[in-house]
């Protein structure tokens, strides 16, 4: 079955959920960037005890950052894109989900198996 010719249209019911989970994404970017500063605090303590815990803790900001840069970027871009029906943001905001879920799948692979080989 082809699908080339076939357009997707969101029923109001559905631009409505999209709105909810964009206002969601917004709440717990904000939550990751307060997260994030409080993760910088947690920093400048764990250099005081040793260089591996600090770089530990910047890495472990790093990510928490990036993931909630990432829900900001989407939440911003789906909410604009449904106020000015605009498609080609749709697919802009939808893209970058997809990264940043794809992102979050590699940071809990890599801390699954980093908390395996520190308990063995």
């Amino acid at each position: 079955m082809s699908t080339e010719n076939k357009k997707l249209a969101f029923t109001l019911n559905t631009q409505e959920y999209i709105k909810t989970i964009s206002s969601w994404g917004l709440f717990l970017a904000v939550l990751g960037f307060i997260g994030a500063l409080f993760s910088l605090f947690s920093v400048f303590m764990s250099f005081k005890i040793g260089v591996v815990n600090g770089v530990l803790s910047l890495a472990v900001l790093v990510i928490q950052f990036i993931s909630a840069l990432g829900l900001f970027s989407f939440s911003s871009k789906v909410k604009h894109a449904l106020e000015g029906r605009d498609n080609a943001n749709i697919d802009v905001a939808f893209k970058g989900m997809m990264t940043y879920f794809l992102f979050m799948l590699i940071s809990m692979c890599v801390s699954f198996v980093s908390a395996f080989f520190q308990g063995a």
